[in-house]
């Protein structure tokens, strides 16, 4: 990307960036803004929040099957019969099923969060969800530029209005999901712990975690730097905000969820195209032709366990290691940020707007990459993270027949078709966790608490 402080912007340079900022708006900037509502007659991720919410105020069970609330919510959508329509999740680029929804996939203590925006109707409690949740997306990205030092002049504006309008977004916008939020949280705890105060920072991704579950994996690093106030403070404040959750759900909120929800839903989506995460390349790797064949179906299956459950330990073990040997600030910005991409490759799925939580060690990255050639590499892992999933099959097989290259119309994926064409995200997320592992910095051998990395201009 280039030294991209004001000062060493030079005009030719600040001109090519204008105009592929301008270009880039053009093209796809008005998809972005359509994304903050929701499309006409569709479904979204935050419709499950949405449903369960208005359920709350109705008297009705949170976790009823969506056609069902459909029908008592949303009566403006019925069939002429009176029935509600299958309700899917689909692919945004392609518009291809992905998978039918039929529970709230999320926690109660998403429920919690749904119920100030449970009073508006779908289209305009999506548009303020987006509104709201997407201003602490703005200000996890302020904060880690603040705090690792990278200057950014206004020509920066140019390549971040860019990044801006990455494909991680337009799905976090389109879906209403939660990852917004979620970002604003894990950069706050990290903000906290980093000026010393673990407890506020445990208490943050307590919040996290009651949210959607898999941010609990963060509080390995206060286990691991033996950070006991944090990791205290994270357990209590999951366990208050369920215990909120139980006082106005009831406890057969919980039992649906742990009892009918999640086996419902568990496995589902585990070998999906674009469940990027080291379970998802696995299991769907395992069940690629004709390795499938040649291991026989039940072996495929035992070994796609096998095999995600080896990385998940390695993974895990690097980013506890990373934590216990963490002494200085700057080691423990190392191992929050592997703690982060950890967390998403470990995660039983990881879609590609959970990239919107790569904030931290995307920034470290770029501020430790000072060679040529770390920075080219890292300018090509973010560039994939920007990319729509399916890009690599866009080149190979074009716009049209990339639309038939997922899930539902292409179902018998090859081995080389899944190394070569699906799992170009997974290895950009491998990538960045090499990344941001290294030990290595400017300072080398100082492991003052005060040292902190040379800046890097955006």
């Amino acid at each position: 990307m280039g030294d991209c402080g004001r000062s060493a912007w030079p005009w030719p340079r600040i001109a090519a960036w204008g105009i592929t900022a301008a270009v880039v708006s053009i093209v796809v900037g008005p998809t972005y803004l359509r994304a903050f509502l929701p499309p006409a007659h569709a479904y979204t991720d935050f419709l499950q929040e949405w449903l369960s919410a208005r359920n709350y105020f109705s008297g009705a069970p949170i976790y009823r099957e969506i056609p069902d609330s459909i029908r008592e919510q949303m009566p403006e959508r019925r069939r002429a019969d009176g029935s509600a329509p299958v309700i899917a999740f689909t692919d945004p680029a392609t518009g291809a099923v992905i998978a039918e929804m039929k529970y709230n996939a999320h926690p109660p203590g998403a429920v919690l969060l749904a119920l100030p925006f449970a009073q508006l109707d779908y289209p305009h409690a999506h548009l303020l969800w987006n509104v709201v949740t997407f201003s602490f997306f703005l200000g996890g990205i302020a904060v880690v530029i603040r705090e690792l030092a990278i200057p950014f002049g206004w020509p920066s504006l140019f390549p971040a209005l860019i990044l801006l309008l990455g494909n991680a977004v337009l799905n976090q916008l389109y879906q209403g999901q939660l990852n917004c939020l979620l970002a604003g949280l894990i950069v706050s705890a990290w903000l906290a712990d980093r000026h010393g105060k673990p407890g506020l920072a445990g208490c943050a991704i307590g919040l996290a975690g009651a949210a959607k579950l898999y941010p609990l994996f963060l509080l390995l690093y206060f286990g691991a730097s033996r950070r006991w106030s944090g990791l205290i403070a994270g357990i209590v404040t999951f366990v208050a905000s369920n215990g909120v959750a139980v006082a106005l759900f009831g406890k057969g909120a919980f039992h649906d969820y742990f009892e009918v929800v999640m086996p419902a839903i568990a496995g589902q989506f585990q070998s999906s195209w674009i469940n990027l995460s080291a379970n998802g390349f696995w299991h769907r790797l395992v069940g690629t032709e004709p390795l499938r064949d040649w291991l026989g179906s039940a072996t495929a299956i035992r070994a796609g366990w096998v095999a995600a459950g080896i990385c998940a330990v390695a993974i895990t073990t690097l980013v506890a290691a990373a934590g216990w040997h963490a002494v200085s600030r700057l080691d423990r910005d190392r191992a929050w940020a592997l703690s982060i991409v950890g967390m998403l490759l470990v995660s039983p799925i990881t879609w590609s707007h959970y990239f919107l939580l790569l904030l931290l060690p995307l920034g470290l990255a770029w501020s430790r990459a000072q060679s040529p050639l770390l920075t080219g590499f890292f300018g090509v892992v973010l560039a994939v993270l920007w990319l729509p999933t399916n890009f690599a099959a866009q080149i190979w097989f074009g716009r049209e027949g990339a639309a038939r290259f997922n899930d539902a119309l292409h179902p018998h994926l090859t081995t080389a078709e899944d190394l070569l064409l699906v799992s170009i995200p997974s290895y950009a997320l491998l990538s960045l966790f090499v990344l941001v592992s290294s030990p290595r910095d400017n300072h080398a051998g100082d492991s003052s608490p005060s040292v902190e990395p040379r800046s890097r201009h955006l």
